[in-house]
């Protein structure tokens, strides 16, 4: 006896809304979420996404100041997209050093990235509990506000640390 089973894949695509940082108007970006019936995980492919070496001499570019960094103190608010209006009239939400503001590349409806410090680089150690709390506050309030723009769902939290 043969039993087959008919797998099925399922993706959904996504679209993240947020004010353009360089105009003023309203961008859009899209991004798929895929499932995989076998494992019952997904993974998102997000539009301008590169990835970057794993060896430490491709950190070295990073650590120095860098007068075009979006996320240092002097261009954080000029650079950065704004949380459309309907989510909070702040723009950027800022708990203690964080300052959280919608991703410009999102991996889900309503992605943010939440920038720990006002300093350019911080290596491993120097991530103390309180900018840790911070910037988890950060994101929880975000959280809380954004059901009011669309569906309320919010299955993801990740964060990227170099």
């Amino acid at each position: 006896m043969v039993l087959t089973m008919t797998i099925q894949f399922r993706s959904e695509t996504l679209f993240s809304r947020f004010q353009n940082p360089a105009d003023e108007g309203h961008a859009r970006r899209k991004l798929q979420v895929r499932f995989d019936p076998l494992l019952g995980t997904s993974s998102r492919i997000a539009e301008g996404v590169k990835l970057q070496t794993r060896s430490k001499a491709a950190l070295d570019p990073f650590r120095a100041p860098d007068a075009n960094c979006p996320f240092c103190v002097d261009r954080i608010g000029e650079v950065t997209p704004r949380i459309a209006a309907e989510i909070t009239q702040a723009g950027r939400m800022r708990v203690g050093e964080t300052v959280l503001f919608p991703n410009l590349v999102p991996y889900s409806k309503h992605g943010a990235v939440a920038v720990f410090t006002t300093r350019h680089w911080l290596d491993l150690l120097e991530f103390k509990p309180a900018l840790i709390a911070d910037n988890l506050n950060a994101c929880l309030d975000y959280i809380e506000l954004s059901p009011i723009f669309g569906d309320g769902l919010m299955g993801q939290a990740a964060a990227n640390l170099a």
